[in-house]
């Protein structure tokens, strides 16, 4: 085989070995950036029923709003996470 189509073999294998190492780090970054959104999510879930829980003890009444005010905030933190790792993937 010529020497330059060995060359040009090479240089071909090496793009395309650059590529998946591109392709594979991006991968384990949004896997990263889930796992750490999904752990944080449910952190943020548990506190929420903590305070939900400790406010329905103290007023019955006021229970409703504050579990839907913590729902949307914890909502809110799951969507930003959500849009976040949407960009990572463009």
């Amino acid at each position: 085989m010529p020497a330059r189509m060995v060359r040009q073999i090479n240089r071909q294998v090496d793009q395309a070995d650059a590529g998946g190492v591109v392709a594979a780090a991006r991968i384990h970054a949004a896997a990263f950036a889930t796992q750490v959104g999904l752990g944080h999510v449910a952190s943020l879930s548990a506190e929420a029923d903590r305070l939900c829980e400790t406010t329905r003890t103290a007023d019955p009444l006021a229970a409703a709003d504050v579990r839907r005010r913590l729902s949307a905030i914890v909502d809110a933190y799951a969507q930003s996470t959500l849009v976040e790792i949407i960009e990572m993937g463009r």
